[in-house]
C-alpha cells in the first residue's frame, strides 16, 4: 500500500510542484516553467524573461546551451550568448552586441572556413580600395566602464590604456560590408578586414611601380637627350614657346604612325629625333615644311619596343613624348 501511494505522489509530482520544478513525458526538465522548451530549461524570472537552456537546437544534432536574458535600454531588446550547434554555423555564436567577451586565449590562430569547395560567386574585389581606406580615420579610444550595468573594461593597465580602433559609423560610410548593427550596438568584423588591405596593398604597389617605371623613363629621356651631338642646349625657351609637338597616332602602332606639330616660321633648323631607351639616337628626321606639318615613322625602321621621339628646334630642346612599336 504504501509503495502504490508512494508511485502515485512521484507521478503527480510535476504537477504538485506548480511550474516551479516540471518533469514533462517527453523527458524534458522546466524549473520556473511548466512548458520547458529544451531537454533543460531553467527560466529565473517571469515567462522566459531570464532562462538558461540546455539541448539541441532546432537544426541539427549538435548541444545547444543559451543565455537568454531579457534586458532592455533605450528601447533596444538585447539578446543572450549562445553556443550553437556548430553543424549550422550561421546560427552560431558566441557572445552579442550586449554580452561580449573580454580577452580570448589562443595556442593557435582562429581557423575560418574559406575552402574553395565551400565557396560560390567568387569575384575579384573593385579598383580604389586604398582610396577608400585612407578616407576611414583609424583612432585611439577608450572604452566606458559599463554599458546597462556591465563592465566593460577591466582593472589592468592594459585594459585601461587607449587601444587603437576604427568607428564603426565611420567604416560604414566606406565598407558597410565589414560594420555588424545588432540590435542598435555596432561592431566591425576585423578579420573580414585582411582581404581589403591586401587589396590596398596591392593598389599601392601598382602605383609605386609605375611611378619607378616613370623615373626610370624620364631618366633615360635626360641621358639620351645630353648625348645627342645636335643638342647644345637642353632647355625650353620663350623663344619656342609657340612650337608643338603632339602625341603621335597611332600609339601604340604596328605598321607607320603620324606625329603632328607646329613649327613657326622663325624656326631655322628644325630635328625630330628618335631615341631608345639606353639614350641612343637611332633616326632623325629633317622638318623642312613650317607651321602645321607632321612627319610619318615606319616601323620598319625600328624593333618594337618603347621609344623616345624629341623635337628640336635651331639646336634646343623644345618638347620630347614616349612612343610604342608593337608586332
Amino acid at each position: 500500500m504504501k509503495k502504490k501511494l508512494l508511485s502515485l505522489l512521484l507521478a503527480s509530482f510535476p504537477t504538485l510542484m506548480f511550474s516551479q520544478l516540471m518533469l514533462k513525458e517527453n523527458g524534458r526538465f522546466g524549473l520556473g516553467t511548466n512548458e520547458p522548451r529544451f531537454a533543460i530549461d531553467v527560466v529565473t524570472s517571469g515567462a522566459y524573461s531570464d532562462s538558461i537552456m540546455f539541448g539541441k537546437q532546432s537544426v541539427g544534432d549538435r548541444l545547444l546551451i543559451r543565455l537568454q536574458p531579457s534586458l532592455k535600454e533605450n528601447g533596444v531588446d538585447y539578446s543572450g550568448v549562445a553556443i550553437s550547434p556548430l553543424c549550422y554555423p550561421y546560427s552560431s555564436f558566441l557572445g552579442t552586441s550586449d554580452k561580449r567577451w573580454g580577452d580570448l586565449y589562443l595556442m593557435q590562430n582562429p581557423n575560418v572556413l574559406s575552402d574553395s569547395r565551400f565557396l560560390m560567386n567568387v569575384t575579384g574585389m573593385s579598383s580604389g580600395i586604398a582610396d577608400r581606406f585612407l578616407r576611414v580615420r583609424p583612432v585611439f579610444a577608450n572604452m566606458k566602464d559599463t554599458m546597462m550595468g556591465y563592465s566593460l573594461r577591466g582593472e589592468s593597465r592594459e585594459q585601461r590604456e587607449p587601444m587603437p580602433v576604427f568607428v564603426a559609423q565611420d567604416l560604414q560610410l566606406e565598407f558597410p560590408d565589414l560594420v555588424v548593427n545588432e540590435n542598435g550596438i555596432y561592431g566591425i568584423r576585423y578579420a573580414s578586414m585582411i582581404p581589403y588591405l591586401v587589396q590596398a596593398i596591392r593598389e599601392q604597389q601598382e602605383k609605386i611601380t609605375k611611378l619607378n617605371a616613370e623615373v626610370e623613363l624620364l631618366k633615360k629621356k635626360s641621358s639620351a637627350l645630353e648625348k645627342d651631338p645636335t643638342v647644345s642646349v637642353v632647355r625650353v625657351t620663350a623663344s619656342y614657346q609657340d612650337v608643338r609637338l603632339d602625341q603621335n597616332v597611332p600609339n601604340p602602332f604596328t605598321s607607320q604612325t603620324e606625329v603632328d606639330m607646329y613649327i613657326p616660321k622663325t624656326v631655322t633648323k628644325a630635328l625630330l629625333c628618335v631615341y631608345d631607351l639606353n639614350g641612343t639616337q637611332l633616326k632623325s628626321y629633317r622638318i623642312n615644311e613650317k607651321e602645321d606639318t607632321f612627319v610619318s615613322i615606319n616601323k620598319s625602321d625600328f624593333r618594337a619596343g618603347i621609344y623616345i621621339y624629341a623635337l628640336i628646334c635651331d639646336e634646343e630642346l623644345v618638347d620630347s613624348k614616349e612612343m610604342i612599336i608593337i608586332d
